[in-house]
């Protein structure tokens, strides 16, 4: 809102009102009401897509990592020196890892991996509407 000063006003209080002194009968300059810019939906649509597909993309890959490195520990722990104590070939061992791994570490590497992923995207989702929330307001 913009406030004018008007010089033909006088502010005085002993001086007698004249028609040079009394408030005019029209504003001189009238305030008008500014529009206030609205921000563009489409494009917090889009940033939005970006945002959502980047955290599961990163949920899916940190949990691929996990998933895989757990799977590695029970496999170097558990699987090698198993067939080592049974007698196995060390190249069964290297060329079915799952199968050499067991159920148990198999079933750790995919709650890991499921439980990571999860957790990345969860937190993109609601960083992402956090974000939206915030743009709201602007």
């Amino acid at each position: 809102m913009l406030v004018h000063f008007n010089p033909a006003i006088n502010f005085k209080a002993d001086s007698p009102l004249t028609p040079e002194t009394s408030v005019p009968a029209k504003v001189i300059n009238p305030v008008q009401e500014q529009e206030v810019p609205k921000n563009n939906n489409t494009s917090l649509k889009v940033g939005n897509i970006f945002i959502a597909t980047s955290s599961v993309i990163k949920g899916l890959i940190y949990g691929f990592l996990a998933g895989t490195t757990v799977a590695t520990y029970h496999w170097v722990t558990r699987a090698i020196p198993d067939a080592a104590k049974k007698g196995l070939s060390l190249i069964d061992t290297l060329q079915h890892p799952a199968k050499s791994i067991g159920w148990k570490g198999n079933l750790y590497a995919g709650v890991t991996a499921l439980g990571v992923g999860l957790f990345h995207i969860i937190r993109g989702k609601v960083k992402n509407d956090q974000r939206k929330i915030n743009a709201g307001q602007i």
